[in-house]
């Protein structure tokens, strides 16, 4: 959810959608889409189908509380390799957010 972004009452965001700064979403958002504008649109989605699929079916953020969740989030690429077989459960690498701080402050 972008800054100052608004979403009408009874919307529903789906799953790893992005919303753009200062949007005003007045109807339902895809799984994986991005938004922008008054009133928001869809302006691309962030993966193929076949990718928001299998990401769907990963169900990657059940069991993750809000707290890590915010903290620690895998990348998209990682959890379909995780979820395939492809990588064993320690290899799986958290990605970790850092703040920026202006010069001044």
């Amino acid at each position: 959810m972008g800054f100052e972004s608004v979403v009408v009452p009874g919307v529903q965001i789906g799953n790893g959608a992005i919303i753009a700064a200062r949007t005003v979403v007045t109807s339902d958002v895809p799984d994986y889409a991005i938004v922008a504008g008054s009133p928001g649109r869809v302006l691309r989605h962030r993966f193929p189908a076949e990718v928001v699929q299998r990401l769907l079916k990963a169900s990657w953020w059940i069991g993750t509380s809000r707290r890590s969740h915010a903290t620690s989030t895998p990348s998209p690429a990682l959890i379909l390799m995780h979820s395939s077989g492809q990588l064993e459960k320690e290899t799986v690498c958290l990605m970790r957010p850092f703040s920026v701080r202006r010069q001044g402050d």
